[in-house]
């Protein structure tokens, strides 16, 4: 599976603000899971990027 992303950082308030973006793209049998690939993958990132 390839993929892209990007983090942008920016000025808020007294701190910065940090966005992370992914794009996935499915090749061969992860064509098939794509649809559960989304949620697995969100919650997988959300957790490994918690606000402290």
């Amino acid at each position: 599976m390839n993929f892209d992303d990007a983090v942008t950082l920016a000025t808020e308030g007294t701190g910065t603000r940090l966005r992370a973006t992914m794009e996935a793209y499915p090749q061969g049998f992860m064509k098939v899971v794509e649809p559960f690939m989304g949620r697995f993958m969100r919650n997988q990132f959300e957790g490994n990027w918690k606000v402290f």
